[in-house]
């Protein structure tokens, strides 16, 4: 059975997703967000032929504490 089942094998590339997440305090209950995920912006490596892997996105938020 196994070799069998290795003709539908499928080698596919891999890639490293990059990803940052910081935060900064401006003042006692107040902060700056910045998010990053995708640095690279490598659309390679999705996990099948439906799934669109979204590319570099960077996020910028400031939050506070009542």
């Amino acid at each position: 059975m196994g070799p069998v089942l290795r003709r539908f094998w499928r080698i596919h590339e891999g890639s490293t997703r990059l990803s940052l997440r910081t935060s900064y305090a401006i003042r006692p209950r107040a902060w700056i967000n910045l998010a990053g995920e995708s640095l690279l912006n490598r659309q390679v490596g999705e996990p099948d032929n439906v799934t669109v892997v979204p590319g570099r996105t960077v996020t910028l938020g400031i939050r506070s504490a009542f």
